[in-house]
């Protein structure tokens, strides 16, 4: 049994000195950054990448998302002022969910 304990505590030992030695080569401990961003493969993720069009498109998205918006209010405000002819006319769930994604 003492053997076993041994031997699995060299094994600890020996995986924790490769990875210190891992980390080593990669940069951590001398903050290389070029070498942190070729061991992560992010070396040249971000060439060509054009964060004008990104932010020009998360506007077109959120004007987008504020028109939806206002729909839904102004569809929320008819339904009730005609909540009485709605509850007359009792239309089912599947309906008023084919009616909800037309709109």
């Amino acid at each position: 049994m003492g053997t076993l304990q041994i031997v699995l505590g060299g094994l600890v030992i020996i995986v924790s000195l490769l990875s210190l030695i891992r980390f080593y080569s990669a940069g951590f401990f001398t903050r290389n950054e070029d070498i942190c961003r070729q061991f992560y493969g992010q070396k040249y993720a971000y060439d060509g990448f054009d964060i004008k069009a990104l932010s020009d498109r998360v506007g077109e998205v959120l004007d987008r998302m504020e028109s939806l918006q206002e729909k839904l209010e102004l569809k929320v405000k008819e339904m009730e002022k005609h909540k009485e002819v709605l509850d007359r006319n009792n239309i089912t769930r599947l309906e008023y969910k084919k009616y909800l994604e037309e709109e």
